[in-house]
């Protein structure tokens, strides 16, 4: 007899291990009925009238495959006991979500092989089944037979019989490539359980959507945009043909939403358009395949250059439009809430992509960023918020941990000042600015007095920005645009460069671990292992081993020498463009202590998440926050179990001091 696949599950229980791939109908047009469709989701996609299964195909734990056709699938459904059984599909939030929206099957434990190639390779790799196979010297997909089913609704003998076989083959390499994933290279069994969770929450939704409340925010939103436009915005501009076109086909919204035609309206006022180094999706500065620094428009409301131009009455109009018609993504996301959910009338899916960042984050998927939802600064509505709401008789609990990367980056290098100061729950931004400036500082609360509480916001900006090696322009910038706290804070040159050598002075500790990861990062670049921080971080070549089992990688870490520079600088790869190769992003030692402090930090919050949800309903995952689901008449002892968790350190970590807060509500905004 064939041995059964099984895993156990985060309770310990064995589970017979299924593999299962949904073939659907769909459409080769761009803007028809395909995940191809910008304006689909893969909720909206399932959730459509014109939604087909085809069929599935299926491997059972004995390793037995079939093809099971549209018409025998409830049949076929109805025969296995999915509440005792895990699944394994490569792209599980769609073929799960199909199980969960059009069968009621909810398997009891659900297994990614997309999910697994992220955390094994790192997200800069590809996570499509045809790339997994290959790095796993696996068979490849079956090429070309799935088009030849597309805008076929109703699929004749043959055309079924050979998309049973591309489905089939599909199903053996999934099922390989998760025995390889999970056996040979021994995957961690607590991030498969998170994984589980993450997909969890997208295919068994239970949150509501208030559409009422989303359809006020697009109110709003239009009401402001009109108002924005109620102007002569472009009186004395000559466009460009491509601007003039854009004009013509979108009107003067579109002009004002394309940067091009932005910096031509400037110009055409006799201002020149301020631009900046360009940043790759990791921070770090942008250069072309010569070694030159790419420039981009200065466009965004955080830049101080366009910030300037506010009080310049040749555009204060144009910049002040600008910045407000950019804001739109309100209003997008709440036409996406309600497509996703029918209006309201279907619980909302919560997409998030499991290490969709190179530091093991979650990011958001499927035009639905939960990540982002405005938090009520600068005065933006928090209705998107509110119009998540609890199922009847329930509560969502959110707990939140506090300020975790900056105790993470004390612990690592053991900065005592700064750890005393947390374990003895005092304010660490009070204590800095009242160091820097030689005075009392005391923030105002509800219960005490503040004390030159005008000051804090400077500790604050000074202790989350320069403890990763934010330089003295960058600090200037992000006090005077509030892009560090979220708040502006007035800084003067000479008092942005006072503040970052006295931080430097004062948390000595850090910068030197700065120095350390940057002799790390020259030793994995000359491909040397062995090296640990707090015999806890050790180094692989090109990649950091982290506590969780996993690596932060590196890809070809090497020296650079770029033309502009008399100096190499250290790069790695994070992409690859069929244009111009590899592309690199820079890396230094302060860098990489921000990329471990957000690794680490990530590994801890998710281990409490996975603790929390042996007992409850885990529904969002929000950088620091976990957000559960708990009934009305428990909601305080919900609450209180899952901080009592958060402020528990982990085992690897037992001296690093955590604290939380949190709260319970009938919504989510209510939680914040």
């Amino acid at each position: 007899m064939s041995k059964i696949l099984t895993i156990k599950n985060i309770h310990g229980d064995i589970l017979p291990v299924h593999t299962l791939d949904a073939e659907t109908f769909y459409q080769d047009d761009r803007n028809g009925y395909s995940l191809r469709n910008p304006k689909l989701t893969t909720c909206t996609y399932v959730r459509d009238p014109r939604f087909k299964c085809h069929g599935f195909s299926h491997i059972d734990p004995v390793g037995i495959t079939q093809w099971v056709t549209h018409k025998d699938l409830p049949n076929f459904f109805a025969s296995i006991d999915w509440a005792k059984s895990a699944v394994i599909s490569h792209h599980a939030a769609f073929d799960h979500l199909i199980l969960s929206e059009h069968y009621g099957v909810k398997p009891a434990y659900s297994i990614c092989t997309m999910s697994m190639s992220y955390g094994e390779f790192g997200c800069y790799e590809s996570g499509s089944l045809k790339n997994l196979c290959k790095r796993l010297g696996l068979a490849n997909k079956l090429e070309g037979e799935l088009e030849k089913t597309s805008n076929i609704y109703d699929l004749s003998l043959e055309q079924e019989t050979a998309l049973a076989v591309y489905a089939i083959q599909d199903s053996v390499i999934t099922r390989q490539a998760f025995e390889i994933l999970y056996f040979e290279k021994g995957f961690p069994a607590d991030e498969m359980h998170l994984i589980n969770l993450v997909i969890k929450c997208f295919v068994d939704p239970v949150l509501i959507l208030n559409s009422g409340l989303c359809e006020a925010e697009i109110e709003t939103e239009n009401i402001r945009i009109h108002t924005l436009l109620d102007s002569d915005l472009i009186r004395g501009a000559k466009l460009s043909p491509k601007c003039s076109k854009i004009l013509i086909d979108k009107g003067i919204a579109g002009v004002m939403r394309s940067r091009p035609c932005f910096a031509e309206l400037l110009l055409s006022r006799g201002i020149t358009p301020p631009k900046k180094h360009a940043k790759t999706s990791d921070g770090a500065l942008k250069y072309d395949k010569d070694g030159l620094p790419v420039l981009t428009y200065a466009f965004s409301r955080t830049d101080i250059e366009l910030q300037s131009l506010i009080d310049d009455e040749r555009v204060s109009d144009l910049v002040l439009s600008w910045s407000g018609l950019k804001s739109t993504i309100y209003k997008t996301k709440a036409e996406n809430l309600l497509a996703a959910t029918d209006d309201g009338i279907k619980p909302l899916c919560i997409p998030m992509k499991y290490n969709g960042a190179h530091t093991f984050r979650f990011s958001g998927w499927d035009a639905i960023n939960i990540q982002a939802l405005p938090s009520g600064r600068n005065g933006r509505s928090t209705r998107l918020r509110e119009a998540i709401e609890a199922p009847p008789s329930y509560v969502l609990c959110a707990v939140d941990s506090a300020a975790i990367e900056c105790r993470v980056n004390a612990w690592l290098w053991g900065q005592s000042d700064l750890l005393h100061c947390f374990a003895n729950k005092e304010d660490p931004y009070s204590e800095l600015a009242s160091a820097l400036y030689g005075v009392p500082v005391r923030k105002q609360t509800k219960y005490k007095e503040g004390i030159n509480a005008h000051l804090r916001p400077v500790g604050k900006a000074m202790e989350l920005g320069l403890g990763f090696g934010m330089s003295f322009s960058k600090y200037l910038d992000g006090c005077l645009s509030g892009s560090i706290i979220g708040e502006k804070i007035d800084m003067t040159p000479e008092g942005a460069r006072a503040a970052v050598d006295f931080y430097r002075n004062k948390r000595n500790k850090i910068i030197e671990g700065w120095d350390i990861l940057k002799n790390t990062l020259t030793m994995m670049a000359a491909k040397q292992t062995g090296f640990k921080v707090r015999n806890l971080l050790g180094i692989c070549n090109d990649k950091i081993f982290m506590p969780n089992e996993l690596y932060l990688h590196y890809k070809n870490i090497h020296f650079h020498q770029f033309e502009d520079k008399e100096y190499s600088d250290l790069v790695y790869q994070t992409g690859f463009s069929k244009e111009n190769g590899p592309i690199y992003t820079r890396i230094w030692g302060s860098k990489c202590d921000e990329n471990l402090c957000q690794s680490l930090a990530r590994i801890i919050v998710t281990d409490q998440a996975l603790k929390i949800s042996k007992r409850f309903k885990i529904l969002l995952l929000v950088h620091d926050e976990i957000v559960y689901l708990a009934k009305e008449e428990e909601a305080e002892e919900a609450l209180a179990f899952g901080l009592a968790i958060m402020k528990t350190p982990p085992k690897w970590a037992p001296d690093i001091p955590l604290d939380a807060e949190g709260n319970f509500g009938k919504n989510y905004g209510a939680v914040k």
